[in-house]
């Protein structure tokens, strides 16, 4: 790991400074070689963060469905399907393969990687980066790292894949957060990126809406607005037939206003229809508590991958989801 890491600030090597003995190192100091800052590991992950800032909204939801979103918690092969159609790598190119989930969360989507021979890296800026290690490990083919997807503490051309799954979009600066991930990957390696969409009518109207209901959310102090949210979900019964087909491409966004569920949407985008409540509850939150929300349509993000010298950039059938190979 200590090979590919580096100094976020001035992105010289890093020193290791512990008492621990073996592979595994649980405590210790890194330290930059060049501006001598100093960077913490703690319970064996590098610490590159203080604080979980504005993302502190993310570090409490993981924490608290830390399992919610691991196909085997759910026992359906969501996550699966979730990397097939929003992150749209080749699964069987992942083998032995060095791979960046930026904005790993609790580790839903490390453990995809992981299952099809993948070595998994996973950056989060929050808390939830515990949860991931309580998920994930001893497997020593997952390392994780706290840091800021702004300021990533890893050298340029370290990764053969990378992804972000629904995470630059809650960064001040999405563009700018999609070029430090991109720059991360060697030439010939994979970027892939699922960001809100602001794409037709069932991403327009939405997120018009949306921007009414989180000027009132915004204002909630965090855990009374997961009360709120968990009360909604669990005291509010709609007919089972809304939550069918859930995670089906195809019949949720295709249908348009012909599905029941997408006609809410505009009404109520805050709203999940996740087939379980857990998760219900877990994407309602997700929704109304962020301090930044971007949505983009897929010729904005392709724009991004142009910019940063990709080609065979490819549109993916989860709005919005795209990849691409940089040159």
């Amino acid at each position: 790991m200590l090979r590919i890491l580096c100094c976020p600030d001035c992105k010289a090597d890093l020193t290791l400074h512990t008492q621990d003995k073996g592979d595994t190192i649980d405590s210790g100091l890194l330290e930059c070689t060049k501006c001598s800052k100093r960077y913490p590991v703690v319970s064996g992950i590098p610490r590159f963060v203080k604080t979980d800032d504005y993302l502190r909204n993310f570090g409490m939801e993981w924490t608290i469905h830390a399992k919610t979103a691991f196909d085997s918690h759910l026992g359906e092969p969501v996550s699966e399907y979730m990397f097939r159609t929003r992150i749209g790598f080749d699964e069987g190119q992942l083998k032995d393969k060095l791979v960046l989930d930026a904005g790993c969360g609790s580790g839903r989507l490390l453990a995809v990687v992981r299952s099809h021979g993948g070595l998994a890296v996973g950056l989060d800026y929050t808390v939830a980066i515990d949860e991931a290690a309580k998920n994930l490990w001893p497997d020593k083919n997952v390392r994780l790292v706290q840091g800021d997807i702004l300021k990533p503490p890893f050298k340029q051309d370290s990764f053969d894949f990378a992804f972000s799954n629904g995470v630059l979009h809650h960064t001040p600066d999405p563009p700018r957060a999609f070029s430090c991930v991109a720059s991360l990957v060697k030439p010939g390696g994979m970027v892939s990126v699922w960001v809100y969409p602001d794409e037709g009518i069932l991403g327009k109207i939405p997120n018009r809406t949306a921007a009414i209901y989180r000027l009132l959310s915004k204002r909630i102090p965090l855990p009374a607005l997961y009360r709120i949210c968990k009360a909604m979900q669990e005291h509010i019964v709609l007919p089972d037939a809304i939550y069918e087909d859930f995670f089906d491409v195809e019949k949720s966004y295709v249908k348009g206003y012909h599905n029941p569920r997408q006609a809410l949407y505009l009404i109520v985008p805050f709203w999940s229809f996740a087939p379980f409540m857990e998760w219900r509850i877990m994407d309602t939150f997700d929704f109304l508590s962020p301090k930044y929300k971007f949505a983009y349509s897929y010729s904005q993000i392709r724009s991004w991958f142009s910019v940063n010298g990709f080609a065979s950039v490819e549109n993916l059938p989860f709005p919005v989801a795209v990849k691409g190979r940089r040159r």
